[in-house]
């Protein structure tokens, strides 16, 4: 009974962003023929991505995302030593190709754009209030996705944008560790949304 409700609750929390954190939307904001575009971010993680337009209307982009790797510790109450429990990290990768019009409306911007991305996601479950680490999990996945975004110029040297994309998931090769069955591989878990 112990156990159902333990892969009812992890079952519960791989529906929400808390094992596959999504990369921020890769907004080109291109003019014409011949401009690109480099972006860097980093807070929780580091992003790069990068635009181009080899043809009018016609964007390709490209991008990189990695979540700060993961060590997860237990701790012996007893002693204070800490023995690795997980190790996990989280990295992506999107190329997409689209359309986009820098005056669909006057001063207005807008893109459409699909793709294809690959990588790998891992989280741990961690009972934080009692400092004890129940399991970590890592899996693979192929990403479909499908963005938008629209902008206007504020004046020549500010946009304003905003986007949205649509990942569809496929989880792979998913792995686990916790403290009542141990370490196992299975290759049969599928997420979709």
């Amino acid at each position: 009974m112990k156990r159902g409700l333990l892969y009812l609750i992890i079952s519960v929390l791989f529906t929400s962003c808390a094992f596959y954190k999504p990369a921020r939307v890769n907004t080109p904001l291109l003019q014409e023929k011949g401009d690109g575009h480099i972006a860097a971010t980093s807070a929780f993680g580091t992003s790069v991505n990068a635009s181009y337009s080899p043809l009018k209307n016609v964007v390709l982009i490209g991008s990189y995302y990695t979540y700060f790797d993961e060590t997860v510790y237990q701790e012996d109450p007893n002693t204070r030593n800490k023995t690795e429990l997980f190790s996990y990290d989280s990295d992506q990768y999107e190329v997409g190709a689209g359309y986009y019009n820098p005056n669909l409306i006057k001063n207005m911007y807008f893109d459409i754009i699909g793709g294809y991305g690959f990588g790998k996601a891992g989280t741990a479950i961690n009972l934080g209030f009692f400092n004890i680490n129940i399991a970590g999990y890592e899996a693979k996945f192929h990403n479909y996705f499908l963005q938008s975004s629209i902008g206007t110029n504020l004046d020549n040297n500010v946009i304003f944008s905003f986007g949205a994309k649509a990942n569809f998931l496929n989880f792979y090769d998913y792995k686990s560790t916790d403290n009542l069955v141990g370490y196992r591989d299975t290759t049969y878990f599928a997420v979709k949304s």
